[in-house]
């Protein structure tokens, strides 16, 4: 289908739509017209019957001119009958032995002619002897014209359905080849748009903190150093004092731009142990998770170096920990902890990420990996897992999985090494 444009693929389903439509249309119209005629033949049909009694019936009585009326109505429906298309079987009722209704009803026909013109005794008594005969032989063609008529208009009915059903299974390659495609680049467009844009905000974000960093670096390197300065000045201890709890204010203000920095600058791929990550992001949510009064738990034991960004791996880990501290929020979950491991394996390091804030919600749980999918009850792009499933396969060529534990979720992340 890739040959086919989005306007080619359009057009053809349109103009096999517009074909059978027109198919419909000229079978139910032929449909009508069988029905019509095959209605006349019937009546016809029935006609003869009752107009070979009727000839009978008048000549006992001596009703010439009703004889002569009928006799020639009989004749012209029969010649009307058989300019009539006929099957096989009603062919072989007029034309062929044993019948030959053809024969046997001309030479009524004749009789009663005769009859009507010389008012023979032998005629009169071929009519009384053969209409009985006749009228069963009548009867047989009449049954032929009703099953014909039943089995056309069954045939025409099937041709219809045909039609009907070759209609929707258009419209459903259609809605297959056509719609869902677009819909689903439709989606994948969304899905492109909103990865930039959130990659856009980290560079963003870089270049912001880049330009805090570049100028709050000399103020607070003078305010450091008038700090050191005073604190040689003055005797009383209790400002000593507090001079010294400034000069660790601005440490940590500094600290903190150089983490933030650290976090959203650029680097290049290198090896590395992935304990340089998860400290990266630590740094970050430190005064946060101080601030909630929650348990971190940490068991790390790796040794071994992956090759790859280290900064790419932290947004992930972020990600995790962010989903799990808005989870605590939220729920407000009271004695809650974060549990992160690090542990090599013979294949992977592993990184698991838990917690106690009452599991995910999502079924199944692999959805969570979904874009836009976020049901937070707080401001989300709803990608931030989905970008950090794209960057550990993509960019280490590992796995992550989610699962739910007894009282919260829990996170692994598998690199390969």
């Amino acid at each position: 289908m890739g040959k086919f444009s989005f306007t080619k693929r359009y057009v053809l389903a349109l103009s096999l739509i517009a074909i059978l439509s027109t198919l419909a249309y000229f079978n139910l119209d032929h449909l009508i017209n069988t029905q019509y005629n095959s209605s006349k033949l019937i009546n016809i049909s029935a006609k003869q019957r009752m107009l070979s009694q009727q000839i009978s019936f008048y000549a006992i009585y001596y009703k010439m001119k009703n004889v002569k009326k009928t006799l020639e109505l009989m004749e012209k429906n029969h010649n009307k009958l058989l300019s009539y298309p006929m099957p096989k079987e009603l062919k072989k009722i007029y034309f062929q032995k044993p019948i030959e209704l053809d024969k046997k009803v001309k030479r009524y026909i004749k009789e009663a002619k005769n009859f009507y013109i010389t008012r023979s005794g032998r005629s009169l008594t071929y009519l009384l002897t053969h209409s009985k005969l006749l009228l069963q032989d009548l009867d047989k063609a009449a049954k032929v014209h009703v099953q014909n008529a039943e089995n056309s208009t069954n045939y025409l009915k099937k041709v219809e359905l045909n039609i009907y059903l070759l209609t929707l299974l258009t419209l459903l390659f259609e809605a297959i080849f056509i719609f869902l495609p677009v819909s689903r680049k439709m989606k994948e467009e969304k899905l492109k748009d909103k990865v930039l844009q959130e990659q856009s905000k980290f560079a963003a974000l870089g270049e912001m903190i880049a330009i805090i960093a570049h100028q709050w670096r000399q103020p607070l390197a003078q305010l450091n150093f008038n700090t050191i300065f005073l604190k040689k000045k003055v005797k009383d201890e209790e400002v000593k004092k507090e001079l010294e709890n400034n000069e660790d204010i601005i440490h940590f203000m500094s600290d903190t731009i150089k983490n933030f920095e650290d976090f959203y600058k650029k680097s290049d791929n290198s090896n590395f142990n992935p304990i340089i990550s998860i400290k990266q992001v630590f740094k970050i949510v430190d005064s946060i998770i101080k601030l909630r009064e929650i348990k971190i738990i940490k068991e790390i034991n790796s040794k071994i170096f992956i090759y790859g960004n280290s900064n790419s791996l932290a947004h992930v880990i972020l990600s995790i920990i962010q989903n799990s501290l808005d989870a605590i929020k939220l729920r407000e979950i009271k004695e809650a902890f974060i549990k992160i491991t690090l542990n090599d394996s013979e294949k992977y390091i592993v990184i698991t990420i838990e917690d106690n804030a009452g599991g995910i919600k999502e079924e199944p749980i692999s959805k969570v990996f979904q874009p836009f999918i976020s049901k937070k009850k707080i401001p989300s792009t709803g990608i931030g897992l989905y970008m950090s499933k794209l960057i550990i396969e993509d960019k280490f060529s590992g796995k992550i999985k989610a699962e739910n534990t007894k009282n919260g979720a829990k996170f692994s992340i598998f690199l390969p090494h």
